[in-house]
């Protein structure tokens, strides 16, 4: 199995999925990947199998209005799937390791 990761936006305080949000991965300061959300709110595979266990920053740019930019610094450690979802407003974020 292939270390992957996916991801999901979901603008909470309309109650729909976030299309067209840009998503940054980075490792380190090197940009691995830089996607826009589908219809749905979701990025299936942000870096194809290309990614390898260590540190990793993901950039939402959700311009919500008051959030502008929402940064995660996750640690990727085993061959698996990763899923990072975002619930984002104009008022609050939260996000979580899904599945």
């Amino acid at each position: 199995m292939a270390l992957t990761l996916s991801t999901h936006i979901l603008d909470t305080e309309v109650g729909e999925p976030a299309g067209g949000v840009k998503v940054g991965l980075f490792r380190g300061r090197d940009l691995i990947s830089l996607q826009e959300t589908n219809e749905d709110g979701r990025i299936s595979n942000l870096a194809g199998d290309t990614l390898e266990p260590g540190e990793y920053r993901l950039v939402f740019y959700v311009e919500t209005g008051f959030f502008e930019k929402v940064e995660l610094t996750i640690a990727l450690s085993e061959d698996r799937h990763y899923h990072i979802p975002l619930l984002v407003s104009s008022y609050a974020c939260a996000t979580y390791r899904g599945s």
